[in-house]
């Protein structure tokens, strides 16, 4: 397929957000019809000290948090100051909303409106093991989405794909007069940076992947080894609470925390707990427990503490915790209420099962896939995404199938934490080899984004990179991480004396570690 890339049209920035700049930016829907139907993208930046005419100014960097489906604006709000407190005000530190996705326009949007769409996702479970027909249900869900789709989104739902939002990243910056990239993506946001890379390799200046997703893997629906490394997220729990007594489910040893953890959760088996709490009122069961569980895998420096303590109450007899860190509230939510989710279940679908090959599979094909998933841990349950693009019938229209390596203009960036959930280390290694040059960082550290893994080595060489396009000397780098999830009984040796640079850099890492947590990965949830 050719693609048309369209004479750029000029950003009009307004005043947005107290201290940001928004503008709208159009493409063509379809490139392969240049002059048809247009998509409009909104876009935030937070823009650099200097104009675009001054020396200094050293143009736009590109940000996706991830998802698919995450809101590239919702980013540069939360987090524009913390990056270009780290890369600095020399740079428009720039958000987008990718086609389709939330302030972007059109959507393939299939729910008519928020209580049907919440009607619809409370059908569902968060474990494919929470009943004897999870899987089946996954299946038969799928196909009434993706009948849906066809019926009320098919034309939109099939111009939502990586490769024409990495086709718009060139356009937007070929607007701000640049000819090369600069570009940040965790997550999915990985997918589309090694889409980028792939498509356009001389078109890059800065790239960094951070929470690898291994591209052949998303573009061919399989994912077997997607959390492979969950059960290892969860040990730093257990090994954390072990020599700490600030945590609640403290125990002598990881062994110990471990059976006390699982006494608790397999207890709600028998006996789910009733929440009653003013106006909030439900239930904490297995599933709902087992959700929060691997939610909490994402972001631990955060989660962690939360978690914990949340365990320690249920196994009291109490669920309030529990049931607020799952994010229901149906007890208190109502028709005329706002939406809440910051990605959309149904476009995340469309995304993801538009973007991969399509699922042929009978039942008893599905059922093999997710015993072979199981081989890789005790969280192949929350992991089915397969089965959930089984019922998809709207493909991507102008998909890019690689091949997803080659010598790029500039070398790339690939970033990860060694206990990551959902995108094991080995993706990251695996895509390095496919682009000469490039080189990993990872942090020996736990969780879904190696930039807020508390790590002042990874945040150096990711700042060098940026600001300087210096790659680490090796092509493999392993960081430690710069804190505990849970203050120590027993302090660990600080070293006597920190720069002003490292102190400086230390406190900017706790607060990427408060602000950012990368939207669930592929939370596709027919």
């Amino acid at each position: 397929m050719e693609r048309q890339l369209s004479a750029s049209p000029s950003f009009h920035w307004v005043d947005c957000y107290g201290y940001l700049k928004c503008a709208r930016f159009e493409v063509p829907l379809d490139y392969a019809e240049a002059g048809g139907a247009k998509a409009s993208i909104a876009v935030a930046k937070l823009p650099s000290k200097y104009s675009a005419n001054e020396a200094e100014y050293r143009g736009p960097i590109f940000y996706n948090p991830g998802g698919p489906g995450g809101s590239g604006l919702g980013f540069i709000r939360g987090a524009g100051l913390l990056v270009s407190t780290l890369f600095g005000d020399e740079y428009d530190h720039i958000g987008f909303d990718p086609r389709g996705v939330g302030a972007s326009t059109p959507s393939p949007t299939v729910f008519l409106s928020e209580s049907e769409r919440r009607m619809w996702l409370r059908l569902g479970h968060d474990s494919v093991n929470a009943s004897a027909a999870g899987l089946g249900e996954v299946i038969a869900k799928s196909h009434v989405l993706g009948d849906l789709a066809v019926a009320r989104a098919n034309t939109t739902a099939r111009h939502v794909g990586t490769a024409d939002v990495a086709t718009d990243i060139i356009e937007m910056n070929k607007a701000l007069g640049r000819d090369k990239v600069m570009y940040w993506g965790g997550s999915y946001g990985t997918v589309l940076g090694i889409t980028l890379a792939a498509m356009f390799p001389d078109k890059i200046a800065r790239l960094v992947v951070d929470s690898v997703a291994e591209v052949n893997n998303y573009y061919t629906t399989q994912w077997t080894d997607s959390v492979a490394n969950a059960d290892d997220t969860l040990d730093w729990l257990f090994t954390s609470c072990s020599t700490s007594s600030a945590c609640a489910l403290h125990e002598p040893s990881p062994a110990a925390v471990r059976a006390r953890y699982e006494r608790i959760v397999d207890n709600l088996l028998r006996h789910p707990v009733a929440v009653v709490d003013g106006a909030i009122y439900g239930m904490v069961d297995w599933d709902m427990a087992r959700g929060v569980v691997f939610e909490s895998l994402y972001a631990p420096y955060n989660s962690f503490p939360k978690l914990a303590q949340a365990l320690a109450d249920l196994e009291a007899g109490d669920g309030r915790a529990m049931y607020v860190l799952s994010g229901r509230d149906d007890s208190t939510w109502r028709c005329d209420s706002p939406s809440t989710s910051d990605v959309q279940p149904e476009i995340n679908t469309a995304i993801l099962c538009g973007d991969g090959d399509p699922v042929l599979d009978d039942h008893e094909q599905l059922e093999l896939w997710q015993a072979e998933l199981r081989k890789s841990g005790s969280w192949a349950d929350m992991m089915s995404v397969r089965p959930a693009c089984a019922g998809w019938k709207t493909q991507t229209k102008n998909p890019f199938r690689g091949p997803f390596a080659g010598e790029t203009s500039h070398p790339i960036l690939l970033m990860g934490n060694t206990a990551d959930p959902v995108c094991p280390l080995w993706g990251a290694n695996k895509t390095s080899k496919a682009f000469p040059g490039s080189a990993v960082v990872a942090v020996d550290a736990p969780g879904h984004g190696a930039i807020v893994a508390h790590s002042l080595c990874a945040l150096k060489h990711l700042r060098t990179y940026m600001r300087d396009g210096v790659l680490p000397q090796d092509s493999f780098t392993l960081c430690k991480t710069d804190a505990p999830i849970f203050p120590p009984d027993v302090e660990t040796e600080m070293p006597l004396s920190m720069s002003e640079d490292d102190e400086q850099l230390l406190e900017l890492s706790k607060a990427l570690q408060r602000q950012i947590q990368l939207p669930k990965l592929f939370d596709v949830r027919p």
